[in-house]
């Protein structure tokens, strides 16, 4: 099953500007947030506001595991 990361168009970067963003994901019934080895969270959504590359977890209706992942940088600004 495709698991995806959503974000609103051009707001990979964080700024001043840009504070927060949320990333969404897709595919399946249950989801788990991770940076390494450290949790985020749990609902098919995440607020971020560092710097990171989140990797997302998603379970489907089958058991069945996938990841996919998003790079979240700062602007030259922030």
């Amino acid at each position: 099953f495709p698991v995806t990361i959503a974000i609103p168009p051009d707001t990979s970067q964080l700024s001043c500007s840009i504070p927060i963003i949320q990333l969404n994901a897709t595919g399946g019934i249950a989801y788990s947030w991770n940076i390494g080895n450290l949790n985020m969270g749990n609902d098919s959504f995440l607020i971020v506001t560092q710097p990171a590359n989140y990797i997302v977890t998603v379970t489907d209706a089958n058991g069945c595991k996938d990841t996919a992942g998003i790079i979240i940088s700062h602007g030259d600004l922030f």
